[in-house]
């Protein structure tokens, strides 16, 4: 079949000329190729179309042939000129450096004008910015334009920019082509050379553009700038006097410097030494410490400069918030003050008795559960005088005060518990004198909360205490640990179980009150759940293994988005996410008529460049809203709820695994705080903003006073005289100083609070509810961690695959890691699409609805103004999205998949981790693409099974959290199509080494870091070796991306472990001189597989492979792989040899050089050339344009080629894997191969029942098999015993050299086994 193909193609290469017109993209023009002079492919062209490379000697080269002449110093370049000298020859220095005539010229000479008339200057320059930095043609098609371009990536040179100096490395030694790594380190030489050499020139603004450029990208120096800003700022900056303000700015400028400091001067030597690598290496020119030395120093004391002056701008720009949050403090301390006094006149009316029956409810509350014990206990001296009940004396009795009055209230019965009376007043009413009931208001018990200095928040205690305390009942007769998972049970379970007891039945209705005040805004955000886990906590019993498997999930959750891109990616998305949300917001304003450029429009951004300001708002809130703030701002927080520890075992074990994992989250945890803090306060900002006059928050007199005394202290000696002399102001002198300092917002002729005042006088906690709650609610959306409140169809299934996902470890998070993060980034996509987005789906089974008389269609479009306002703009910001979506994807052209972005490389970066939300809209502005330039399937004859996978991941969006590739789900599906959807032991064992390789992705950043200057350790191992022993298999799939160091040898200490024998291990192979990868791992299309850049890998992005003729005209076509090349999984010996012969380079069944033949021969180019004759003489359209003006040519004939290629690519590959299966079975019968890789195929395609019928019967003809030492052995399974042999008769030499393999006969018999026979 080979030579028939080849013969066919022959005939037409053959008379293909050197000038074919080639379709679009297919055919890289002559001023193209001469300048790519270093590609890693230029040896593969070479061979492919037998081109070789042609010397012409020139005469003196002139501004117009310039671009016509290179310098070619790796041979086998195709269609290459070779220039020479205008003056000598190049010369080789004794080091090693070939120089050039722009080399040797006097430092004098060296000057712009002198360069750019030197044609191996400009040669060089503009084959470095090309191969280098991907710069386009166009860019570069004149000296000026080459002059800017190179004169701009040395200015980023000079500073030590980490992204220029890395990336350098990764470009000169990438290739493993010799010849291509000399020509780039000589040309990297020669030009770094001539820029020592050249005297600069004067100072322009492109000039000091490109230098901070340098300085503001650099990671050293945004690392220093947010470390100098880190930490808590000093308070009262603005208060002191001028004398105190300097000193404050000096402590913090030298505060600010110190931190930076070591930083800087590590980083400097960093900096320095990789450029003075680069130099000795390129320049073939000694080492300089001393230059190192120095300019470490500089770097670390203007380093440490930057650094004070970022902390003083800083401090400088928080000073307002840092004043607010003083005024907070001063304004608490005088509610605590009127709070104390209401408290203690209150306890003087109640008896001894009732007082202590509360203190004992809450001392048997640990208070260390709480975040508000916390902080309390945290603040305070151990001192037992100030504790009552483990709770400060102030703080504990206000507590009493507030729950006892609550009592009274409520009208509480004599065993009735506060969490049951209160729902039942709220609910039903409280019993009046006249015999009827009165639904008590949740202002009248927040009055009470207020009078007590007290938030529901932090009364949310006395809950907890209840739920404790029923928990310990329960626990006392033995019945705690069933109840505490009973409630979450279906009522099936239940009565398979048996009848609750009087108590369970008390315990589960107590929880569920908890719910419903919370849904009434009364528990700060206590759930049920949240009290289970304290009640857990606080009475937990002894237990081994409680909670093992769970906290080994949550380790392997930890370590999937421990690596420091999956920080990198999360970032980008933040920030993406805050530029959709100041669109929305402004379209929502501009929709409600007003002002859409307030500063509320750009709060989120304010607080991300300044997130002091946003930190010190958050530590305010935390005061009055600790358990909501401790939720909210909490170690990966999107790892789920924290997992009490109680078993022993555990404790040590995966309990340790799992705080492991959260740590190694730490930069996750900062990111994701960062963005959570301004999140917060800008909802918060916006929402009491935008408050309806009505329900605005409006000024007491007490308010206004004490503003209005903190805006002119600075008049007073102290707070105390400023109160005094606002005393004796008159209700007209008041008013009048009141608006000359502008104190309150009047609105309807009443001043109300927004946040600033509100937090100014110390009333956070009178925030409404609603607005908290939204605020709260918006944050955890933002950063993709909501819970929803629905309690329709979608958000009940939603919170069976959160509980499913939380106790059935490894059964949900193997397919599905971060369900809540995918149910967030679901919802997010679908607020924004417009028009669906009004339809609400979440309503749809809403029982709640359906009690309020909602019909089907009326919950489907249940909303109100501000809902369809917000819709509409999210709608249009979404329509936005989608247009600027498809103009990228114009930009990424057409050789790039809808995954793909161009690199300053020329390789694709892999956008899926990167995109997150965005995913949706760039697949719709693909498909929107490939409608325009016919190549939808539709258009090819494929399916759209591709699309379905694609919108899947962009839908789901789970790559963004894994910090790793596709998701297992994925995987695993595509493995079952390719099997013809069946299940194998080899599918089994991948698996399990899949969800083993999670807990390895830690290791991987270890593997890229050595990867930079280790080669080895950018190949990706083999994992499909075709391995009989499951746990070589799984340890193959388990370790495939962890460092392979080359004294370790984990799988050759093992065995012969199989599922039904015996495991041999063997200590004394674990530390053996192994190779570092034992296989690297083959793409039939792209070749060996490696890590393309591990600098780009560190950085967040991942880096394809340069792109081969018959990979761009497989991504022209939208054609995937699978659809002339799928794993077969029942032979992986074969598979692993037949991807060799198809993927490495030298082989005659490579896939790419041959495709790339028949892409560029007459018979597919006839294809195009007809098709497009037939298109022009139609008249019809072949460029496609964007709404923006991007263009993009129109395939012709589309599903023709498809075919064309498909049909080439199967026979292709079909001739591969033959001769793979030939060879392997030939080597297998001269190796003595008791029985070949093709009857472990035979079985591996046999039906259970066969195996089972076949096994019966193999046991009942044979009493005993013989080992290969003629040993006897016990019959007890075929492919256990694949390796035993049987004997006709006595064994005599005759007999044993007409043995039967166990094997190879039971599996012919198998075979020929009919219905009846298996039956039988």
């Amino acid at each position: 079949m080979s030579g028939y193909l080849d013969s066919l193609l022959k005939e037409d290469a053959d008379t293909t000329s050197e000038e074919t017109s080639l379709d679009d993209n297919l055919l890289l023009n002559e001023f193209n190729t001469i300048f790519n002079t270093d590609s890693d492919l230029s040896k593969q062209t070479q061979e492919l179309f037998k081109v070789e490379p042609i010397e012409v000697k020139q005469k003196k080269p002139t501004i117009s042939n310039i671009f016509t002449e290179v310098d070619v110093t790796s041979p086998g370049t195709p269609f290459v000129k070779t220039i020479k000298d205008i003056e000598n020859r190049p010369y080789t220095t004794p080091e090693g450096l070939t120089l050039k005539s722009y080399n040797k010229l006097d430092r004098k000479n060296i000057t712009k004008e002198s360069l750019l008339k030197d044609a191996s200057f400009l040669a060089d320059a503009r084959t470095l910015l090309k191969a280098r930095h991907n710069i386009d043609d166009d860019e570069l098609d004149t000296p000026d334009k080459i002059w800017e371009a190179w004169t701009e990536r040395q200015r980023y040179y000079d500073t030590g920019n980490e992204f220029t100096l890395a990336r350098d490395f990764d470009y000169l030694y990438d290739s493993d082509d010799n010849d291509v790594k000399n020509s780039r380190v000589n040309r990297y030489g020669r030009l770094l050379d001539v820029w020592e050499k050249y005297k600069g020139e004067d100072l322009s603004f492109r000039k000091v553009q490109d230098y901070m450029g340098a300085t503001f990208t650099s990671p050293s120096n945004i690392f220093s700038a947010m470390l100098a800003t880190k930490g808590k700022l000093g308070t009262g900056v603005m208060s002191q006097s001028s004398k105190q303000g300097i000193k404050t700015y000096i402590k913090e400028f030298l505060k600010g410097a110190a931190k930076v400091a070591p930083v800087e001067f590590g980083v400097g030597y960093l900096q320095s030494s990789g450029k003075e690598k680069l130099r000795s290496m390129t320049m073939k020119e000694e080492y300089r410490p001393g230059v190192v030395g120095l300019e470490t120093g500089i770097q670390g004391a203007g380093g440490s400069l930057f650094g004070g002056f970022s902390s003083l701008l800083e401090t400088r720009s928080t000073a307002k918030a840092i004043e607010l949050k003083e005024a907070f403090k001063l304004s608490k301390e005088e509610v605590k003050k009127s709070a104390k006094l209401k408290t203690d006149e209150f306890l003087k009316t109640v008896g001894l008795e009732d007082i202590q029956r509360i203190s004992k409810k809450l001392e048997r509350l640990n208070p260390e559960l709480t975040a508000k014990g916390r902080e309390l206990r945290k603040d305070l001296t151990a001192d037992p005088k100030n504790f009552i009940a483990g709770l400060p004396v102030e703080f504990h009795n206000n507590l009493v005060a507030a729950t006892l009055r609550m009592e009274k209230l409520i009208k509480l019965g004599p065993t009735e518990r506060v969490t049951a009376g209160l729902h039942r007043a709220i609910t039903e009413g409280v019993l009046q004198k006249d015999g009827t009931r009165k639904l008590l208001e949740t202002a009248e018990i927040k009055k009470i909360l207020r009078d007590h200095n007290l938030t529901t928040d932090q009364f949310g205690m006395v809950f907890l205490s209840d739920v404790s305390d029923a928990a310990r009942i329960l626990q006392s007769k033995g019945q705690l640990s069933k109840v505490l998972t009973d409630f979450k049970q279906p009522k099936k379970l239940i009565k398979k179980f048996g009848k609750k007891s009087k108590e369970k039945i008390q315990f589960d209705e107590l929880l569920n009150k908890v719910d419903a005040l919370n849904e009434a805004n009364l528990t700060g955000g206590i759930t049920k759940d949240v009290a289970d886990n304290v009640a857990k906590e606080n009475n937990k019993g002894i237990s081994l293994l409680r909670n093992f498997f769970k906290n080994a999930d949550r380790a392997k959750l930890g370590m999937m988005t421990s690596q420091p891109q999956t920080t990198i990616r999360n970032n980008i998305n933040g920030l993406v996410r805050v530029g959709v949300d100041t669109g929305v917001y402004a379209l929502n304003q501009a929709l409600q008529l007003k002002n859409p450029f307030s500063k509320d429009t750009l709060a989120m951004a304010k607080y991300m460049v300044r997130p002091a300001e946003a930190r010190i708002f958050r530590d305010i809130l935390k005061e009055d809203f600790p358990e909501e703030m401790s939720n909210l701002f909490r170690e990966a927080a999107d790892l789920n709820n924290r997992m009490a520890d109680d078993g022993a075992v555990t404790k040590f074990t995966t309990s340790k695994m799992a705080w492991l994992g959260t740590k190694m989250n730490y930069f996750n945890t900062l990111s994701d705080n960062y963005f959570k803090q301004a999140a917060l306060t800008t909802f918060l900002r916006r929402g009491i903003n935008n408050l309806d006059p009505e329900n605005a928050v409006k000024m007491t007199t007490l308010d206004l006073e004490t503003l209005l005394a903190q805006k002119i202290q600075k008049d007073f000696p102290n707070m105390e005289a400023t109160r005094e002399f606002i005393s004796t102001l008159s209700p007209a002198g008041f008013e009048q100083a009141l608006k000359d300092n502008k104190i309150g917002n009047l609105v309807k002729g009443e001043r109300v609070h927004d946040f600033f005042t509100l937090t100014q006088t110390g009333k956070l906690s009178e925030i409404p509810d609603e607005v908290l709650k939204t605020a709260i609610q918006d944050t955890y959306e933002f950063v993709y961690q909501a819970t929803f409140k629905s309690d329709g169809y979608l958000n009940r299934f939603n919170k069976m695959l959160q509980s499913g996902h939380k106790n059935l470890p490894f059964v949900i998070s193997t397919f599905l890691p971060f369900p809540r993060y995918t149910a967030n980034h679901l919802k997010t996509i679908y607020n924004h699409v417009p028009l669906i987005n009004m339809v609400k789906i979440e309503n749809i089974g809403s029982r709640k609805l359906t009690k309020e008389g909602y019909t089907t269609v009326g919950k489907l479009f249940k909303t109100d103004k501000a809902t369809f306002s917000k819709d509409l703009a999210r709608g249009t910001m979404g329509t936005g999205l989608f247009l600027a979506a498809l103009e990228w994807r114009y930009r990424q052209g057409n050789t790039n998949h809808w995954w793909e972005i161009k690199s300053e490389t020329g390789k694709p970066i892999d956008g899926r981790p990167i995109y997150g939300a965005l995913a949706p809209w760039i697949l719709a502005a693909d498909i929107m693409y490939r409608y325009q330039t016919d190549t939808l399937p539709s258009d090819t004859g494929l399916g759209y099974e591709q699309y379905s996978k694609d919108a899947s991941q962009a839908l789901i969006g789970v790559t963004v959290r894994r910090g790793m590739g596709l998701l297992f789900l994925e995987d695993f599906v595509s493995t079952f199509s390719e099997n013809k959807e069946k299940m194998d032991r080899p599918m089994i064992d991948e698996f399990i080494g899949n969800v083993g390789q999670a807990f390895m992705i830690p290791t991987q950043i270890v593997k890229n870091f050595y990867g930079i200057s280790d080669k080895d350790m950018r190949k990706v191992p083999e994992s499909k070796t075709g391995q009989t022993n499951i746990l070589d298999t799984i340890l193959a799939s388990a370790l495939r991306g962890a460092p392979d160091f080359k004294s370790v040898d984990v799988k050759g200490a093992v065995q012969e472990f199989e599922f039904f024998g015996e495991g041999k291990l063997r200590a004394d192979k674990l530390f053996t001189n192994i190779p570092t990868v034992d296989k690297q791992a083959v793409d039939p299309r792209q070749g060996p597989r490696r890590t393309v850049s591990p600098i780009y890998k560190l950085s967040g992005f991942t880096l394809g492979e340069a792109k081969t003729i018959f990979d761009n005209e497989l991504t022209i076509l939208n054609i995937p792989d699978r659809e002339f090349y799928k794993r077969d999984y029942k032979n992986p010996q074969i598979e692993v040899s037949a991807r060799d012969l198809l993927g490495k380079d030298g082989s005659e069944f490579n896939l790419a050089k041959r495709m790339a033949t028949y892409i560029r021969g007459k018979p597919y180019q006839t294809i195009i050339k007809d098709a497009k004759e037939v298109a022009e003489k139609r008249g019809e359209k072949l460029v496609a344009e964007s709404f923006f003006g991007q263009t993009a040519p129109v395939q012709v004939a589309p599903a023709q080629r498809t075919t064309a290629i498909m049909k080439i690519a199967r026979l292709y590959v079909q001739e591969a894997r033959a001769y793979a299966a030939s060879k392997l079975e030939t080597i297998e019968v001269e190796a003595g191969f008791p029985y070949t890789s093709k009857v472990v195929k035979d079985w591996r395609s046999l039906s259970g029942q066969k195996t089972v019928a076949a096994n019966e019967h193999y046991r009942q003809t044979n009493d005993f098999v013989y080992d290969k030492n003629k040993n006897l052995i016990e019959p007890k399974n075929i492919y256990m015993d694949r390796n035993y042999f049987i004997v006709k008769g006595p064994l005599t030499d005759k007999s044993w050299a007409n043995r039967e393999n166990v094997f190879v006969k039971y599996t012919d018999y198998a075979k020929g086994l009919g219905k009846k026979d298996r039956l039988k």
